[in-house]
């Protein structure tokens, strides 16, 4: 068996996995897709356990098709997205992606009275103390 690499797509809609040989030839490929919730105006929440499911599905089926595990894989996801979680990383809220617009008169607060540019400083000046690899 040949060694190949699994690139994987987590995206809004799907994540996506494909089988790429050191030519750059698929050899195969499979895609699950999930859903967004609406629950009301302005809002866009999508459950992590299902992306998750989808994740792990793409790669079981591209493994399963070769035969054999990957020599290496690599991730993309331009999701913006926020979630908050638990001291163990489990979720606490849906995934509010990217379309998510609820915040949006926060925003507009910040930016007429002048807050954000001061907020924007206060949180550079925090990641500055995070220790390296947190």
């Amino acid at each position: 068996m040949q060694p190949y690499v699994i690139g994987i797509d987590i995206g809004t809609g799907s994540t996506k996995a494909l089988a790429i040989d050191g030519s750059g030839q698929v050899l195969s490929s499979a895609q699950q897709h999930y859903s967004t919730a609406h629950p009301q105006p302005g809002y866009a929440e999508q459950n992590p356990e299902e992306i998750w499911t989808a994740f792990v599905q793409c790669v079981k089926e591209v493994v399963d098709e070769r035969g054999a595990p990957p020599a290496v894989i690599s991730l993309s996801s331009c999701m913006h997205s926020l979630m908050a979680v638990d001291d163990r990383g489990m979720a606490l809220t849906p995934l509010l992606n990217w379309a998510d617009a609820r915040s949006e008169s926060v925003v507009e607060d910040l930016r007429s009275g002048g807050d954000a540019e001061d907020l924007y400083a206060a949180t550079e000046q925090g990641l500055k103390k995070l220790p390296v690899g947190a």
